[in-house]
C-alpha cells in the first residue's frame, strides 16, 4: 500500500471513528472539533470559541483539506515549470533551397531564398520554424500543381481557408521524390501510421509570398 493510501485511510478510520464519538456526551465536542478540523475547517478560524486565534489557525493551516490545497498548488506548479516555453532564433536550418523542398514533399518549388527562422521548445513539443520568399512571385501553375498534389496525396497535403499545408511524420532520411512516406510502428501485429516524433509541415498562404517549413519533434 502507498503512502497516499496509507493517509486516506488514516483519515476515512478518524472520520469513522469521531461519527462514532458523536453520541458520546463525553466525546462529543472533541469528535465535532475533529470532524469540522477533517471536513471542513473554515469555521475554525471564523468562530475560534475556546481554541483561541492561534490555535484555530493552526489547526487551519495543517488540516486535511489544506494539506490537499498544498498539493495542488505544488502539483501546478511543477507543471508550469515543465511547459515553460523557450523561444528564439534558431541555431542551424535543416533546409535552404527549393530541392530541399522538393527532397520533403515532392513537389517542385519555385526557387526561393531562406527569410527567417524561429525555434521554439516546450515540454512535448520542439520545433524549428522557417520562412522563405520565392525569388518570383507564386505562378498559377504552381497553386494548379498544389491542387492536383492535394488530390493525388492526400494523406500528406490538403489546403483549407488559410492555403495549402503538408504535414507528415516521416520515414528518415526523407526523400519523397524516392518514395518515402509516413513512418509506421507495429500495434497489436499491425502496421499504423506513427503519430510521435519527428514531423514536418509546409504552408503555403493563398495570399503573400512567404513559405512556411516546420521542422520538429512532438510526443
Amino acid at each position: 500500500m502507498g503512502l497516499f493510501e496509507c493517509l486516506f485511510l488514516l483519515w476515512f478510520s478518524g472520520i469513522l471513528i469521531a461519527i462514532c464519538c458523536l453520541a458520546n456526551e463525553k466525546w462529543h465536542n472533541k469528535a465535532k472539533l475533529y470532524l469540522c478540523w477533517s471536513l471542513f475547517p473554515f469555521p475554525l478560524i471564523f468562530r475560534p470559541g475556546r481554541l483561541g486565534y492561534l490555535k484555530s489557525w493552526l489547526l487551519f493551516l495543517v488540516s486535511p483539506f489544506m494539506i490537499v490545497v498544498y498539493c495542488i498548488i505544488l502539483m501546478m506548479l511543477i507543471v508550469s515549470s515543465m511547459s515553460d516555453t523557450y523561444q528564439g532564433q534558431a541555431y542551424t536550418i535543416p533546409y535552404h533551397t527549393n530541392e530541399d523542398l522538393r527532397r520533403i514533399t515532392g513537389v517542385e518549388f519555385p526557387e526561393v531564398i531562406p527569410a527567417d527562422s524561429d525555434c521554439i521548445d516546450e515540454c512535448c513539443l520542439s520545433e524549428t520554424i522557417m520562412k522563405f520568399v520565392p525569388n518570383k512571385p507564386l505562378s498559377r501553375k504552381f497553386f494548379r500543381k498544389l491542387d492536383k498534389v492535394c488530390k493525388e496525396d492526400p494523406c500528406c497535403w490538403s489546403k483549407d481557408s488559410l492555403g495549402y499545408r503538408y504535414y507528415i511524420y516521416p520515414e528518415l532520411p526523407i526523400d519523397r521524390p524516392n518514395g518515402t512516406h509516413k513512418r509506421q510502428v507495429e500495434v497489436d501485429g499491425k502496421m499504423v501510421d506513427d503519430w510521435e516524433g519527428n514531423f514536418i509541415e509546409v504552408r503555403i498562404p493563398y495570399i503573400g509570398d512567404t513559405i512556411y517549413v516546420k521542422d520538429g519533434w512532438i510526443r
